[in-house]
């Protein structure tokens, strides 16, 4: 990540390599090295240099997620794990005086080695009660939140590794070991400071994470007001990195992951959100893995004339994603179902081998994937109702569907046609049965008169 402010007038683009690096390549072989921002692999194809986290062979869309780049295993799920997935990634801190050569950036001017990252929070943020438990920190709460934000918006959950033994961390770093080292390792030190191109964090891709803070930098990472958006934003672009998303061009400041950092929001937006979707699903898989009915994402009973829209971070992550959630209904109702898929259109594309950004295109992330959702009943197999009608991008529905199951659990499937990620809100709205007409008797429409001639007539109404 690099801060805009003096990069652009010192290297004109976001991130250029170091020459150096250019000439330790031969041809054919790939060594670790880092684009000024991201820890990456930098690859020697018949004489071209490229900055990627994979062989230009393999790159078609740079800004959306490479399957192929995520975590595949942790020190909690030993995997092996593929696109979709749900996991558990852990991070702890390195201890001052650890890292070894290869915590590095690969920047011209930094001092690859060992972190002070913890003594240079102190200084700037506080140290609170001191001690062993960085918890007490004043600045933990701010890694804290960045990694509790990603852990709401899909499928991976984070989880304080309080120990790390200092072992090798960065290229060729060790890997994380439950009670003993986080996957994700946090340190920092001097990496060019407030000049050069004024890196500000690097990150290494999967399978290793680890984060490396410019030290130097006291000016941008010094406490600012209670979001401290600038610095949260910094940690929350970086770890985007370590779950194997790539950067996004153009430079809009509308996407977490653009190479240049912004405080025009807070946190990862739409585009970040569907390709960490795509990467590891959405935050209920997590919770309740809800691929299944027996695992169904609860919603509970849903009373007579009521409603529950849920609406906060759902998607289906390919076309062999499905999710499932249940709802309890009284006898004698009806229900409504309404899937209204969520995007937009916006200009999207990848960062240039050069380091600088493309133009991007419009991408139109309302009509990735073209959903359809069934209502099933108390089994979870048996399909009451389908809605699968409507081109991608349109709300499906169904409407006053009877529960002739009578009281009990019923069950919503949701799922998908293409290979790509799509967000989505989905809406159970419940109802009494309409009360039917009376029926009425012909004798309580019919009067019966005399007739002049002594007979009697029925005239019915």
């Amino acid at each position: 990540m690099v801060n805009p402010a003096a990069a652009v007038d010192v290297i004109g683009t976001p991130h250029v390599l170091s020459q150096k690096f250019f000439d330790l390549l031969a041809r054919g072989k790939a060594i670790q090295s880092n684009n000024s921002e991201k820890a990456s692999i930098v690859w020697d194809v018949d004489g071209e240099t490229y900055c990627s986290d994979t062989p230009p062979a393999t790159i078609t869309n740079g800004f959306t997620f490479q399957d192929a780049g995520r975590w595949d295993e942790s020190a909690t799920n030993p995997g092996p794990l593929s696109q979709g997935d749900p996991m558990v990634l852990t991070y702890s801190f390195l201890p001052d005086g650890t890292g070894g050569n290869g915590f590095t950036c690969f920047v011209d001017g930094e001092s690859p080695g060992n972190s002070n990252l913890i003594a240079f929070l102190d200084g700037s943020h506080g140290a609170g009660p001191g001690g062993a438990d960085l918890t007490q920190r004043p600045w933990f709460t701010i890694f804290r939140k960045a990694f509790e934000n990603w852990g709401v918006l899909n499928g991976v959950e984070y989880v304080y590794e309080p120990n790390d033994d200092g072992a090798a961390a960065g290229n060729g770093g060790a890997v994380g070991v439950l009670g003993v080292r986080g996957d994700i390792r946090i340190g920092g030190h001097l990496v060019d400071g407030q000049v050069g191109s004024n890196v500000l964090a690097c990150n290494y891709f999967p399978e290793n994470g680890d984060m490396i803070i410019d030290t130097g930098n006291a000016a941008f990472f010094a406490p600012d007001g209670p979001e401290n958006r600038g610095f949260r934003n910094v940690l929350e672009h970086e770890h985007g990195h370590g779950m194997g998303v790539s950067h996004v061009c153009p430079i809009n400041q509308t996407k977490l992951m653009e190479p240049f950092i912004s405080t025009a929001y807070l946190g990862a937006q739409e585009d970040d959100i569907l390709a960490a979707n795509r990467g590891y699903g959405d935050r209920y898989e997590f919770s309740t893995q809800n691929d299944t009915s027996i695992t169904a994402t609860a919603i509970g009973t849903i009373g007579v004339c009521a409603s529950v829209k849920i609406r906060s971070g759902l998607s289906i992550d390919s076309n062999t994603d499905q999710y499932f959630y249940s709802f309890v209904a009284p006898a004698g109702t009806q229900v409504s179902v309404t899937m209204t898929p969520k995007g937009s259109t916006y200009l999207s594309g990848p960062q240039n081998v050069n380091g600088s950004c493309s133009a991007g295109a419009n991408f139109n992330s309302l009509i990735e994937n073209n959903l359809g959702f069934e209502l099933r009943g108390h089994s979870g197999v048996n399909v009451l109702a389908t809605a699968n009608s409507v081109a991608a991008g349109g709300t499906e529905q169904i409407f006053n569907i009877v529960l002739n199951e009578g009281a009990g659990t019923y069950f919503v499937r949701v799922f998908g046609a293409q290979t790509k990620a799509q967000m989505y809100d989905l809406t159970i709205d419940v109802n009494e049965l309409p009360t039917p007409t009376p029926n009425l008797c012909v004798e309580d429409l019919c009067t019966v008169i005399p007739t002049t001639n002594g007979n009697l007539v029925s005239v019915c109404l």
